[in-house]
């Protein structure tokens, strides 16, 4: 099976960068493991404003890139995510992607994003408050935890556990249990999902731990 090429015939020289990126673009678009639109993708992927769009509409016949504030990058059909990770199926070799060096360079890029995390994110003030006290909560988090950032939240460690490990990846990851702990917590709790952190500490437990003398994610479960 091969797939329609839009990226390789009639580009003019000032596309041929996006369209040489437009395979990897999509090769994020199938694993990731929630929805984000493309002005999403470009702040977690730390690119330049429209990078994501302009790169994808390449790929109109595959994939569906909506129009600012009007939802999430998707793909026309889901069976594509199965055939996009599939060497034997994907004979294109300008297409198809290693799932595993994709979710590793996935978490990096959350992990990164979850170093940007700081005390009391929404600036309310009052640690004693609960969530249902700040009226104003869902405004605050849509100011102040944009939709990368919840992103980064809610998935690193499905990333981390769901792609290759290394060195630079523990380091970020050591990091992370020294620095940002207690600020992701807070945000998890912000956005109505603490109940999947020590899930996700869980599974970087796992992943790290393969790593001979690295044990901050046990030391924090345990």
């Amino acid at each position: 099976m091969r797939l329609p090429h839009s990226t390789s015939r009639g580009i003019s020289g000032h596309q041929r960068a996006p369209a040489r990126q437009a395979p990897d673009r999509a090769g994020t678009i199938v694993l990731l493991f929630g929805p984000l639109d493309p002005e999403g993708l470009d702040a977690l992927f730390e690119l330049d404003k429209n990078t994501v769009r302009t790169t994808l509409r390449l790929l109109h016949s595959i994939v569906i890139v909506p129009d600012a504030g009007h939802g999430p990058v998707r793909l026309i059909h889901p069976s594509f995510h199965d055939f996009y990770i599939d060497r034997e199926r994907c004979h294109d070799k300008n297409f198809g992607v290693s799932a595993r060096v994709q979710h590793r360079s996935i978490a990096e890029h959350c992990l990164r994003v979850l170093d940007t995390l700081r005390p009391d994110m929404c600036e309310i003030g009052d640690p004693s408050l609960r969530n249902a006290d700040v009226t104003d909560l869902s405004a605050r988090i849509a100011t102040h935890i944009p939709a990368h950032m919840r992103y980064a939240c809610r998935h690193w460690a499905s990333h981390l556990s769901s792609g290759n490990i290394d060195d630079t990846l523990v380091i970020f990851c050591s990091g992370f249990c020294s620095r940002q702990l207690l600020n992701w917590v807070g945000v998890m709790s912000l956005v109505g999902e603490l109940s999947g952190t020590i899930s996700a500490l869980q599974l970087a437990r796992k992943k790290v731990t393969v790593r001979p003398g690295y044990h901050f994610f046990a030391r924090l479960i345990d």
